[in-house]
């Protein structure tokens, strides 16, 4: 007898066909997950660090605001200030009460440029470079003038013939005593620095030089002896000078008065009481 078998039911007597269960989640259209999820596992580790760093960065952020804050509560707070160079002149005094108000405050606060303002005021200060050295100090770096030589009735005028002044010039009598017309101070500087060469084998040295309106320069030794020429100092004829200084003048050299270099083709030679043109010229 012929077996008919009707869709959607099992016959009697028929075994059982096993049907394979489906994931609730592929019914639906998502993703299936064979087995226990892996990335915990696999980036424990670089959590754990990330937790790690995190605690430590806020640990010692902590601790940098602790030392970086003052009573007052600001902000890294300057604990020293240091001046360097080679200060020899400096009033040490005078300088705190400039750079004190300036120096308040906390390390990013400082004004560096008001400072640098202040420190130049300074009679003594040539040139100052300031610094932020990290996390509480501020360094202060001055280059002291050099005197050249005294200017006019009260100042001093330092290696690049800038005139400053200073409370006390007893302590610099020895330097020689320039005088010229306003302005002419760095003029006047480059010429005694060109004399004393020019002239090195004239006994005495230059202890003053005085330069007029018209530009006639006066140079005075220690012997007392007065060089006068008009003038650029280069362009003056002091070779000749020398040339007539080691041929005729060394012997007599205590006996001279002046010497003149204002002529076109000699200089003349004033002697004590009487002049005496050693060589001839017509006077320029």
């Amino acid at each position: 007898m012929a077996k008919l078998s009707i869709p959607g039911h099992r016959q009697r007597g028929a075994s059982r066909t096993p049907v394979e269960k489906q994931p609730l989640a592929s019914m639906f259209g998502l993703p299936v997950i064979v087995g226990k999820p892996q990335w915990w596992r696999r980036y424990r580790w670089w959590v754990l660090s990330l937790l790690t760093v995190v605690v430590l960065a806020s640990m010692v952020s902590a601790e940098l605001m602790a030392m970086s804050t003052d009573d007052s509560g600001r902000m890294f707070p300057l604990s020293r200030v240091e001046v360097t160079g080679d200060l020899y002149r400096l009033d040490h005094q005078q300088m705190r009460q400039q750079l004190l108000p300036a120096t308040t405050g906390g390390f990013f606060d400082v004004d560096v440029l008001r400072l640098r303002n202040l420190v130049e005021q300074i009679p003594w200060v040539k040139d100052v470079q300031i610094s932020r050295r990290w996390p509480d100090q501020l360094v202060i770096d001055i280059s002291e003038r050099q005197p050249l030589a005294r200017w006019g009735d009260g100042h001093l005028l330092d290696q690049s013939g800038i005139a400053f002044s200073v409370d006390q010039l007893d302590e610099f009598a020895g330097l020689p005593a320039l005088f010229g017309p306003a302005g002419s101070e760095q003029d006047v500087a480059s010429g005694l620095k060109y004399l004393r060469q020019a002239l090195i084998e004239l006994p005495g040295g230059i202890t003053k030089i005085e330069v007029n309106s018209r530009g006639v320069w006066q140079v005075s030794g220690a012997d007392g002896i007065v060089i006068v020429f008009s003038g650029d100092p280069q362009h003056a004829p002091l070779e000749q000078l020398i040339r007539v200084y080691r041929q005729q003048l060394t012997s007599h050299w205590n006996k001279v008065v002046s010497v003149d270099l204002r002529y076109s083709d000699g200089i003349a030679v004033a002697f004590a009481p009487n002049t005496i043109k050693v060589e001839q010229g017509t006077r320029r």
